[in-house]
């Protein structure tokens, strides 16, 4: 499908805790920016323990119950990819790939056509192998009849490296936790016919009608990847400075500040009391969820805050965008001539800029 110029890549498995496990991948990315002796690589981790995936523009109070995870000592880790946040227990691992760009020089740009092409090829794999009728649903979605069985996101890193990181749910997760640490929002499920965590998760197992172990979806998913890129994976081992720098990650991703970096009260602090607090969320069919909670004050914008399950390069671009809406009149044309300028510096899969401009304004006129 895409030929990679080089033709052997590193192959790495490991059981590791959920946030490092999380956290090798983004860090041995930013390391290929820098170092050419780190190289492409397929990887499987696994978690030792319950985890919650928080992604770069959830909001901790709104897409899942920070508390409520706290409190049951489940792992949680902000990771810098968009998405929504999701549930990972000991039936879980997490397989993906990181790739510099110069050596798949055809692999696509769009984030959208990643998720279709790759998805669409795991499903093939399952369809052939596991004998499950799995299909790829827009924006980033692994489904079999209407139910989610894996959630994916890429993002790329200083503009050379590709990672892309898969979630298959094999068995039958904990659903009832899952439900307390992940309730949905209620925007979350307009697009879709099922309108709860219940009626929406499934499972490899549940459709093929037999017990299916990690190790064979692992297996499928190494040898999904080996086959898109046209390279053999061999088996080899972390360099010192990638664990080093994933320990280091680790300690940023999951501490209190960075988790709760989208919350409203760390964004705002205190609110003067001549600012009035305006909030408009918005599901874009087949995108994002759009979270929008404004400040005004007069006919300014004071502050904004946009959350939800945006996928966006570079990472920050939202959150850049942000910034340039601090202080504006609130008009249309102020708003549309910052937003459209932000998407001239990346990105945003599926969302249009007249869905920005769209949602901010209906939240700055409630």
């Amino acid at each position: 499908m895409f030929r990679s110029k080089v033709k052997k890549w590193r192959l790495i498995e490991r059981d590791w805790r959920m946030p490092k496990a999380v956290v090798y991948g983004y860090a041995s990315a930013n390391l290929m920016t820098m170092m050419p002796e780190i190289p492409n690589t397929i990887f499987s981790v696994y978690p030792e323990r319950n985890a919650v995936f928080v992604y770069y523009y959830s909001d901790p109070y709104k897409d899942m119950d920070y508390e409520y995870c706290r409190r049951n000592d489940i792992d949680m880790i902000r990771v810098e990819f968009g998405g929504s946040p999701f549930w990972a227990d000991a039936d879980y691992f997490l397989p993906g790939f990181i790739v510099r760009w110069d050596d798949v020089p055809d692999y696509p740009g769009s984030l959208e056509e990643q998720y279709r092409i790759t998805i669409s090829l795991i499903a093939n794999e399952m369809k052939e192998r596991l004998g499950i009728s799995a299909y790829y649903r827009p924006l980033n979605d692994l489904e079999v009849n209407k139910r989610k069985i894996g959630g994916h996101t890429h993002n790329i890193v200083g503009n050379k490296v590709w990672i892309a990181a898969h979630g298959p749910q094999v068995k039958k997760p904990k659903l009832d936790v899952m439900e307390k640490a992940i309730p949905p929002p209620p925007e979350k499920f307009a697009d879709k016919e099922a309108k709860s965590i219940r009626e929406r998760i499934g499972w490899i197992e549940m459709f093929a009608e037999r017990e299916v172990s990690v190790r064979e979806v692992r297996d499928l998913y190494n040898e999904a990847f080996t086959k898109m890129f046209g390279v053999e994976a061999e088996p080899m081992d972390e360099t010192e400075v990638e664990l080093q720098v994933a320990d280091q990650y680790t300690e940023k991703l999951t501490s209190e500040d960075w988790l709760l970096a989208k919350s409203e009260e760390k964004h705002f602090g205190d609110i003067p009391p001549n600012v009035k607090r305006t909030m408009k969320a918005v599901k874009i069919p087949g995108g994002p969820l759009i979270r929008v909670v404004a400040l005004k004050k007069g006919d300014k914008i004071h502050d904004i805050l946009i959350t939800g399950s945006i996928h966006c390069t570079p990472i920050t671009l939202i959150e850049d965008m942000e910034k340039t809406l601090q202080g504006i009149d609130i008009s249309e044309s102020a708003v549309r001539a910052r937003v459209e300028a932000a998407y001239k510096q990346g990105q945003v899969a599926i969302a249009k800029p007249e869905d920005f401009v769209k949602i901010i304004m209906e939240a700055l006129k409630s």
